[in-house]
């Protein structure tokens, strides 16, 4: 991992940010369009949920309920197509950062 590299994935350990939080913030902060439907939904039955302070719901479905739990975006997955191109480019930055760490 380079110099800069290095220094992005240590801000983002000193505050405890995977790289779902980070792509999360990243898709927010440069959104050009709606979000898909799966992570509209996904929000409405977390925030149900959420005010009882109780884990996500484990009726729900493996893969989704991993989603809940860990975030919609990994370092395996896609790029948003909802970010404009400058968040692109940050979001697959951020994936070689946490995917260069994860190597060593």
């Amino acid at each position: 991992v380079g110099g800069d590299e290095q220094e992005q994935l240590a801000h983002c350990e000193d505050y405890n940010f995977g790289f779902s939080k980070v792509a999360h913030i990243i898709a927010e902060v440069h959104q050009t369009g709606p979000k898909k439907l799966e992570e509209m939904a996904l929000k409405a039955v977390l925030l149900r949920h959420i005010s009882s302070d109780l884990p996500p719901p484990d009726y729900l479905p493996t893969k989704i309920y991993k989603k809940a739990v860990n975030g919609m975006y990994n370092v395996e997955g896609e790029t948003p197509d909802n970010i404009s191109v400058e968040g692109k480019e940050m979001f697959e930055r951020m994936r070689q950062v946490f995917s260069n760490n994860n190597s060593n």
